[in-house]
């Protein structure tokens, strides 16, 4: 079965008189199909005068949304004598124009010429008349079709699916709703109406399955549902059909990109002992996402943000490809820290999309050092730490020596007990230690680990680089095993010579502390002497 393609358009012919000719405004319907030539003639009527005619100017008005005008003629009209010559037929945005000279011919009724357009479009347009002059005077006349005069000729169609513009719309957009008429012929309007077809040019963001019509109220809802997660652009062809007539309306879709938010899982909490060392957890983070599939060539980064800096040597991070969790708790430092982590995408937020995750938070704790307590006496000291190189001038984390029994086991003194630190460069190497008060001692310094302790904890920073050994010792000569460590000093520090205290540049309270350091070294130097002598009285 062969099925035709007809695709009508309403024509509205108005004709506006000039003169009152006594006629009753009488109504014409016409129907053409799109693509369609029509002619339409225009005539004087016999309201006129009769006179000869040197000089005619007739100008029509149209819609040029629905009509090509394609010229005019005046063929077996009352001008078709070879007197007359006309010139071009001037167009001026929806107006056609055509002026004619000659002489010869007396008349009041009669053809002039017909416009001869194309319907390029589907709907309901109007022509009308604006007027005839001749030789300066206004004539009547219209529209002649089917050997009468129509003021108004009101071309109906046939039947044609409503116009549906193109439309731009956002990814994700869960359905849009689209509204159309379809018309039907009013000379038929028993016939069978039906939506034969709705089609998509690109499936891959508008799925056949994802159109369907709905209707109510004599109004006709095309509902799309485009796939989740992709963008694009597609066609969307939809067909019905009249009897034997169908009619087609094609319109555009464009989905643009919306960046989804990329997403991920982590623990709530860790746990771990004080003075750990690194750490990398493997696959900590898990599910990580950049979004949607259509983002998997997406670059990917962590964004970790930890309340409490001092408890890490180094910032933790997290690797976005495997999800291991990467961090260094300070030497001999306990609390807790809560880490709040956000994974970022390199897309883009352009129509509201986002390339940031929901804050996710892991809380972090550092117990208490806690070592096995033996009842057994000391026989050497031990040092506490993980040992990691250091910057010139930038101190070590917590270093913490503990006396312990042959086992390694932990010692709580029975009094106040001195320890002994000295280091192998003297002219560069310095402790930080309490007794008091926290303090910086040149080469050698004093620490105290309190009665009923077991181990106390000092600093140490060195301003040269180099490998440079420190040692802990008790005063006493108990003939405990002294503490060895060897702390590496890295030659490519980015420290500002002479800013003690780190904060990154050199102020009044850096040339405090050295002069506390050059005091306290006095201090304890002399103290040290009385001690030896003592001990040899």
């Amino acid at each position: 079965m062969i099925f035709y393609n007809y695709q009508y358009i309403t024509v509205v012919l108005l004709f506006i008189l000039f003169v009152n000719t006594g006629y009753s405004i009488t109504t014409k319907t016409l129907s053409l199909e799109k693509g369609e030539v029509v002619a339409l003639p225009i005539y004087l009527d016999d309201q006129n005068n009769s006179e000869e005619i040197k000089y005619i100017s007739i100008s029509i008005s149209h819609d040029s949304d629905y009509f090509i005008p394609l010229g005019f003629r005046k063929d077996n009209g009352i001008l078709s004598s070879s007197d007359y010559s006309m010139n071009e037929m001037l167009q001026i945005q929806d107006k056609a124009i055509v002026n004619i000279n000659g002489s010869g011919i007396f008349s009041k009724f009669g053809s002039l010429v017909e416009f001869v357009l194309s319907a390029k479009e589907t709907g309901t347009a109007t022509i009308y008349l604006n007027g005839i002059n001749c030789n300066d005077k206004r004539f009547s006349g219209g529209f002649w079709l089917e050997d009468e005069f129509y003021q108004k000729i009101n071309v109906e169609t046939g039947f044609f699916i409503s116009e549906i513009e193109d439309l731009v719309v956002y990814e994700d957009q869960p359905v849009l709703s689209i509204p159309f008429l379809v018309k039907i012929p009013d000379e038929d309007p028993t016939g069978r109406l039906s939506i034969t077809e709705i089609a998509s040019s690109n499936t891959d963001v508008v799925p056949q399955n994802g159109m369907t019509t709905r209707i109510f109220n004599k109004q006709y809802t095309l509902l799309i549902f485009p796939t989740a997660n992709a963008f694009g652009e597609t066609f969307i062809s939809i067909t019905a059909r009249y009897n034997e007539k169908e009619d087609t309306q094609t319109f555009l879709i464009m989905v643009k990109p919306v960046n989804d938010e990329p997403s991920f899982s982590i623990p709530s909490a860790i746990t771990l002992p004080e003075t750990s060392g690194p750490q990398v957890i493997q696959n900590w983070a898990t599910n990580i996402s950049p979004g949607a599939p259509n983002e998997a060539d997406q670059e990917l980064s962590f964004i970790v943000h930890v309340d409490q800096p001092d408890l890490f040597y180094s910032q933790p991070e997290i690797d976005p490809v495997t999800g291991d969790f990467t961090f260094f708790p300070s030497d001999n430092l306990n609390g807790q820290a809560q880490l709040s982590v956000y994974l970022k995408d390199n897309g883009d937020t352009l129509n509201e999309g986002r390339n940031l995750s929901t804050k996710k938070n892991c809380t972090l704790t550092i117990t208490p050092f806690s070592p096995t307590i033996s009842d057994n006496p000391v026989e050497k000291l031990l040092f506490i730490s993980s040992n990691q190189p250091i910057s010139i001038e930038k101190t070590t984390p917590y270093i913490r020596v503990i006396a312990c029994d042959a086992n390694g086991h932990a010692v709580k003194m029975e009094s106040d007990t001195q320890i002994w630190l000295q280091t192998e460069s003297p002219d560069t190497g310095w402790f930080y230690v309490q007794n008091n008060q926290w303090s910086w001692c040149q080469s050698n310094a004093i620490v105290v680990i309190p009665e009923g302790e077991h181990s106390a904890v000092f600093k140490y920073r060195n301003g040269r680089p180099g490998a440079f050994q420190i040692k802990a010792s008790e005063i006493w000569d108990q003939n405990w095993s002294d503490a060895i460590m060897t702390v590496h000093v890295k030659p490519d520090s980015t420290a500002i010579n002479g800013d003690i205290d780190g904060n990154g540049y050199i102020d009044l309270k850096d040339v405090i502390k050295e002069m506390q350091f050059l005091a306290e070294q006095e201090r304890i130097e002399l103290e040290y002497d009385t001690k030896k002598k003592v001990k040899r009285q």
